[in-house]
């Protein structure tokens, strides 16, 4: 069974964010090898840590992205775009991502 990922995100995840959504974040970076086994599942967006550095590694590989570490709206499209946005539910427990999460963004 595939699980939608979109579903799980706020519209902005930048760094300061926590809950849920930010683990999404990191164990999706950890699936396309754009994360290491660093990333700590603690539910914090840590500015600098190891989920803001794996998102940059994602968004130098992608022309016209700001390279900010933040999964804003721009960084989900691509993201989206390159790699698809449903997963194998086995590859990804969608219950771990259920909750709330503080989002931080323009809005946030």
């Amino acid at each position: 069974m595939k699980i939608k990922i979109g579903d799980f995100l706020p519209p902005y995840l930048d760094q300061g964010s926590s809950g849920p959504a930010v683990d999404l974040v990191g164990a999706l970076m950890l699936a396309t090898s754009f994360g290491d086994h660093k990333i700590v599942f603690d539910g914090e967006f840590t500015p600098g840590g190891k989920i803001a550095d794996a998102v940059k590694r994602f968004q130098q590989t992608i022309m016209d992205l700001e390279v900010d570490g933040n999964f804003g709206p721009a960084t989900r499209a691509d993201f989206f775009e390159a790699y698809g946005d449903e997963f194998e539910d086995h590859a990804l427990n969608p219950d771990s991502f259920r909750g709330p999460t503080q989002w931080v963004g323009p809005e946030g």
